[in-house]
């Protein structure tokens, strides 16, 4: 079963991420991920949509294997998703992530890469590594000081404090 698919109508390329329960990112997501973003940069699309099915947009990744994954292999693969990552950023159209509940660690990630974010009320974002013990992964903490302050950004990276879409648009402005 596809962990996301995409489809291209009236110039409009929408990308869905359907990993239950929690669309969590794993190596077949950024596969599926790379594949929508090269067929999309061969299309006459004018725009890209990002959202998910489900209650949240996205967990981040999928940690379940990590603890018995050898260390180079690990960083193997987050070069990887922040390769696919990278990828929708560089699109020369406008990209547009709409989300509704937890977004968070690569969730908040891939969602940082949209030019534009759309936040529902249910919407909470946040740097989760921290609860793991690890530091952000992909230059998400970057882009967030980039939106929303320095200050904030590095409190809310090693808090792992889940904002809510009204804090974070404040922080925004």
């Amino acid at each position: 079963m596809p962990h996301l698919t995409y489809a291209i109508d009236d110039s409009v390329a929408t990308l869905v991420l359907n990993h239950p329960p929690q669309n969590r990112i794993d190596k077949q997501m950024s596969d599926e991920l790379a594949a929508a973003v090269e067929a999309i940069s061969r299309s006459d699309a004018a725009a890209v949509l990002i959202r998910s099915d489900g209650p949240d947009f996205c967990c981040g990744g999928d940690i379940r294997t990590w603890p018995d994954t050898p260390a180079s292999e690990l960083r193997a693969l987050f070069e990887y998703h922040l390769a696919v990552f990278n990828s929708v950023e560089q699109l020369p159209l406008p990209v547009i992530a709409a989300v509704q509940g937890l977004c968070t660690g690569g969730g908040l990630e891939l969602a940082l890469r949209a030019d534009v974010i759309f936040a529902g009320e249910s919407a909470r974002f946040g740097h989760s590594e921290a609860t793991v013990g690890i530091v952000t992964l992909l230059g998400g903490v970057y882009r967030v000081a980039e939106r929303a302050g320095r200050a904030r950004a590095i409190e809310w990276a090693l808090t792992a404090e889940q904002v809510p879409a009204a804090v974070m648009a404040d922080a925004e402005s």
